[in-house]
This record gives structure tokens, sequence and C-alpha cells, in this order.
């Protein structure tokens, strides 16, 4: 029954416990009994391949033999599901006629950090009314080459440094990535030298990539410095143009020296002396003084404070401007000069300045006479003779002389 068939082909199904099926077709092909499949001369074949290996270069040659009457045998490839076996498509195959052989090649760039073995499936086929297949498979080991860059985490960082730091301060630690493997991959840093001079005032560990202190920083000298780092692997580069040389990247830190109150504030001036009217408006802002902190920020930030001098509290500061003021009433009768002592400090340090307000006399008392009432007599007929002398003044030396007269 068998004799007259030349293939069968049957259903099989698997079945769980819940019922549940799925089948499968079995397809078995009949033939005679001296037809065989061809013969591989290796089942299996490995081989080395860099990963810069240029398109369409022959990597392995594989050869099977047909022991039937017509040697000639076809090769197939077979498609792969995963990258492992050829999913995307990597490598392809070629029949040498000449030989009866087959060469696979490269068809797409191999990169090692992607994809580092595969496992290809070859079908060698004999030529017979049935033909049969034998297969074997292809190892392919993809080897690391120095083609990836070390690159930096950022192409800027930026870092701060206390001044007054000591030598020696941990400033940051930078950090570059390479995918290559062994001294590939192997990082080196280092600072590059330029016309700024900056990279002398600090090192940076050639493992680590951290960053340290070689001075000790005044930010009122210098508020920032701009470093340039550079990053190396440790073999001769496989990319194009690089001429034997490693690769590298370059990246900025700046570093910013953080301000400490290590300053004191100092007046413009020592002396300041200033006029003002007697008859001036409580408010009138009769000078306003100012001291320099070379800190920044909250360092510099001043307050000011009269400290002595201010008989009666008539003058008063604005404590964050500098600004003094008139708050009580002035009387040059009273009080004709002024000697303030005025505080600036930024909480830490402090300096101090003199102020001289000189109050200006204005006419605002009335005339005075010297006594309330005057007695005398006079003679009759007396004409033109002066009978008293009225006397009437003020209280302040400018005041303008008074003219008596009878009402």
């Amino acid at each position: 029954m068998l004799r007259s068939r030349s293939y069968i082909t049957r259903e099989i199904v698997a079945t769980d416990g819940g019922n549940r099926s799925s089948s499968v077709e079995l397809a078995v092909t009949i033939t005679n009994v001296k037809n065989q499949p061809p013969q591989w001369e290796k089942e299996s074949y490995e081989v080395v391949v860099p990963e810069n290996t240029m398109r369409d270069t022959p990597v392995v040659t594989i050869k099977a033999t047909s022991p039937l009457g017509d040697p000639r045998v076809t090769y197939n490839l077979e498609d792969g599901l995963v990258p492992e076996t050829n999913m995307p498509v990597r490598f392809y195959l070629t029949p040498n006629r000449e030989d009866g052989s087959a060469s696979i090649l490269v068809a797409e760039p191999l990169d090692f950090e992607t994809t580092r073995h595969f496992a290809l499936r070859v079908r060698a086929q004999n030529v017979a009314a049935v033909p049969l297949a034998a297969f074997a498979t292809v190892y392919v080991n993809v080897t690391d080459v120095n083609d990836n860059v070390p690159f930096f985490t950022s192409s800027i960082y930026e870092a701060a440094v206390t001044e007054g730091a000591p030598v020696g301060t941990p400033v940051l630690q930078v950090s570059s990535t390479d995918l290559d493997l062994g001294l590939n991959g192997k990082i080196s840093y280092s600072l590059l030298k330029d016309r700024s001079g900056d990279h002398r005032f600090f090192r940076i560990d050639p493992e680590t990539g951290a960053i340290y202190t070689e001075a000790v920083f005044d930010r009122e000298t210098k508020g920032s410095y701009l470093l340039e780092v550079k990053s190396t692997d440790g073999w001769e580069s496989a990319r194009p143009g690089r001429h034997g040389q490693p690769n590298s990247d370059t990246a900025y830190v700046r570093v910013f020296v953080s301000d400490v109150n290590d300053n004191k504030p100092v007046f413009a001036q020592n002396v300041y002396e200033v006029n003002v009217d007697e008859d001036a408006d409580v408010g009138f802002a009769v000078v306003t003084v100012s001291a320099n902190d070379d800190d920044e920020a909250a360092n510099a930030k001043l307050r000011y404070q009269i400290t002595a001098g201010n008989t009666g509290g008539v003058f008063d500061v604005e404590p964050e401007v500098g600004t003094i003021f008139i708050a009580q009433p002035l009387d040059y009768e009273q009080v004709r000069r002024y000697k303030l002592r005025l505080l600036a400090s930024d909480g830490k340090w402090e300096d101090y300045a003199v102020v001289v307000v000189n109050v200006v006399d204005k006419n605002d008392e009335a005339p005075v006479f010297s006594v309330n009432e005057y007695y005398g007599s006079v003679t009759e007929e007396l004409d033109g003779s002066p009978v008293f002398v009225l006397q009437a003044g003020g209280p302040g030396p400018n005041q303008t002389k008074p003219n008596p007269s009878l009402d």
C-alpha cells in the first residue's frame, strides 16, 4: 500500500484536561531506499568575525555532497526568528559553482554590543524526483573592536567650591561611558590646557574622573573657572580617520566659587557733614550714606544704625538704605550741632562713620523787651528830647534788630 503512494499526511491533535486542543499536520515523504540526503563535510561550522567586517566579506565556506548519481546540491540559508538566527538579516549565502560549495557573507554591519553570537541554519538539498535535505549549523562569534567613543554623560557640568576651602577639596566627579570591552572600553580622564590657565588650579583623577582643588580660592578675586575635561579609551580606534589614535570625547566643567562672609563693610567716607534748616519737616531726608561690602548676596546685605550722638532721638535712619531723616522737630535754640555715630553691619563685620548735622537758624522767635514796664517823668514844654530808651531783642544771635514803636 505504501509503495503506491509518494507521501502520507496525518493530523496530530493535542488535548489538555479541559478539552482544549490544538492540531498540526504531519507530512511524511516516501522515497526510494536508494535516495539519500546530502552529506555535510561538517555537521557544524564555527567562525570568529570582528564587528567591523565590511559588507560582502565572506566569513566561511561550507560544503555538502550528494551520494546519488547527480552530485548537485542546492543551498539555502534558513530564515531566522530572532537576531541570533539572522533576523533581521545580517548574513547571506552565495553558491560556488566551481566546486559545489557555498559561502556565507556579511550582508549588513555587525555590532558586538548588539549581537555577539549567531547560529545560522543552512539547508542542503539534493537533486532528485523526491529531493531530500540535510542541515548544518554555522556558529558566528563576533569580536569587539574599538568602535565606540567614551561619551561623557553631560556636555557641560557645573559645580561650586567654597572660597577659602583647603587644597584637595573635592569639586565633582565627571563620568563617561564606553560600550566596548577590555582595553577598548577602559577610560582615562585628563584636564586640557588652555590660555586662561584655569586648569592649573585643579587636578583630576585619571581613573575615576574626580576633580579636586589645587589652590585656595578667593571669590572677590575670581568668581568662576572653566575647565575642559577629556575622556580617552585604552586602544587604537577602529573608527575611520583616527589613524591609530584612541577614541576620545570632551566636556566642560564650570566651577563657581561660592562666597563666605570674609569682607567687612567700608564706608565711602569716614566723616559726612551736612546743613539742615531748623524748620525742616519731620521725615525730611537729611543725607544718605552707604558702605560697600565685597561679599555677595546675604553676606553683603548691610544694616545701618545710629549708635551715639542722637540727642533726644531727633534723627533716625532707614536700616537697609542708610538714609538719615528727621524724626523729631529741630530747634536751633536748643541744639545747634549733632555728631551722629553711624554703624554699618553685615551680621559679622561692621564699620563706623561720623555724620555731622549743622542746624541752620531761622527767624522763628518774636522780639522780647528787656522789662515788662517802664516808669519815668517828663518836663512840660520839652520838645524833641529823649524820654525813654526801650530795648527789645530776640533769643537768637542772628535775629533781626527790632524797631520799638508806641501804639
